[in-house]
C-alpha cells in the first residue's frame, strides 16, 4: 500500500490515465499552436527538429520526420511560405540545399511556449536529482518506444478503414 492507501495496481491505473491525459493535452496544445501559426502539427515538429540542429538539409529532415522526401519538400514549402525557414545553396556542394531558420519568426513561437516553460521550470526546481533522472529515463524510454511503434505498427484492415 502507498502512503495514500492505494495499492500498486491502483497507482499504476492512475499513472496510466495521467500519462494518456498528458499526451492528449500536449497534443492539443501543440495543435493549437500550429493552428495559430497556420501550420500543420508536423510542420511545427519539423521546426523543432531544425531548431535542435538535428537537420540542416531536406534529406536530413525527411529522415528525422520519417517521411518520404516529397512529403518533407511539402513541409519545407509551407515553412518557407510562412516565413519560418529559408532555403540557401550549400557552399560546399552547389547542388545541395541548406535550411535556415528565420530568428524573428522562431522567437515569436518561443513566446507561445513561455507559460509552459515557466511551469516546467518551477516543477524541475522542486524535484530531486533522483526524481529528475527517473523522469528523464521514463521520457527517453517512452520516446524510443513511440518511434519503434511508428515504424513497426501493423496496418490492418481495421486501421486502414474509414467510415463513409
Amino acid at each position: 500500500m502507498s502512503s495514500k492507501g492505494q495499492t500498486r495496481r491502483e497507482i499504476v491505473r492512475e499513472l496510466t490515465g495521467a500519462v494518456q491525459q498528458f499526451v492528449n493535452r500536449v497534443t492539443l496544445f501543440q495543435s493549437s499552436i500550429a493552428e495559430r501559426l497556420r501550420l500543420n502539427p508536423v510542420d511545427l515538429f519539423a521546426l523543432f527538429i531544425l531548431q535542435k540542429g538535428e537537420a540542416t538539409k531536406p534529406s536530413e529532415l525527411s529522415r528525422a520526420l520519417r517521411v518520404p522526401s516529397g512529403t518533407a519538400t511539402k513541409i519545407i514549402d509551407r515553412l518557407e511560405k510562412g516565413g519560418f525557414v529559408v532555403r540557401s545553396r550549400s557552399l560546399s556542394d552547389r547542388r545541395g540545399v541548406l535550411l535556415r531558420l528565420v530568428p524573428d519568426r522562431i522567437a515569436s513561437i518561443e513566446l507561445m511556449y513561455r507559460g509552459m516553460g515557466e511551469h516546467f521550470n518551477a516543477f524541475i526546481a522542486s524535484a530531486s536529482d533522483r526524481d529528475l533522472r527517473f523522469l528523464l529515463d521514463f521520457l527517453n524510454s517512452s520516446s524510443e518506444a513511440a518511434i519503434r511503434e511508428q515504424l513497426d505498427a501493423p496496418l490492418t484492415e481495421e486501421t486502414q478503414s474509414h467510415p463513409k
